[in-house]
């Protein structure tokens, strides 16, 4: 029937096939919701990647950064055009003495990096607010299982603190 979705426990019955027929649907929505309130000076989704990249690693060039998330060279050039009109980020030589230039987030970067984090963490907060912990304590979970998979699979871990 139109608008009945059936349950998890109904789509387990029907099959794998038919759980990650949901679960694609799911992540499907999740990217697609923009959990910032704000829709003015909000970072473009590429560079907040990118400088999300960069936050985690440190300096890296262009070639680093279109191998750790998995673009198009060309593509990661013309976004890092962009980022250096916007002053986000600067342009530094490689400490080891190699040719090319790093990539390191500018001080305008870094403040709108942070800002930008402010307001999807202030938006997630306001989606999970009636969560129990444990259940946010699980999502976390699940979540990093799920990217350190698709990570292990690639080829292209995401450095983390923790």
């Amino acid at each position: 029937m139109y608008g009945t979705h059936p349950t998890i426990e109904d789509r387990m019955m029907r099959g794998r096939e038919h759980l990650l027929d949901a679960i694609e649907r799911e992540l499907t929505l999740v990217s697609r919701h923009q959990l910032a309130t704000a829709t003015t000076g909000v970072l473009e989704r590429s560079a907040y990647l990118m400088l999300s990249r960069i936050d985690a690693t440190g300096p890296m060039t262009a070639r680093e950064l279109a191998t750790g998330l998995q673009l198009d060279i060309s593509t990661v050039t013309r976004q890092v055009g962009a980022m250096l009109r916007e002053r986000l980020v600067d342009r530094v030589p490689d400490p080891g003495g190699g040719a090319a230039r790093r990539l390191r987030i500018a001080p305008t970067g870094a403040a709108r990096l942070a800002a930008d984090r402010l307001r999807y963490r202030t938006g997630l907060g306001k989606v999970v607010d009636d969560w129990p912990d444990t259940e946010c304590a699980d999502l976390y979970r699940l979540l990093r299982a799920l990217n350190e998979r698709i990570e292990t699979l690639q080829g292209t871990p995401w450095p983390r603190e923790d």
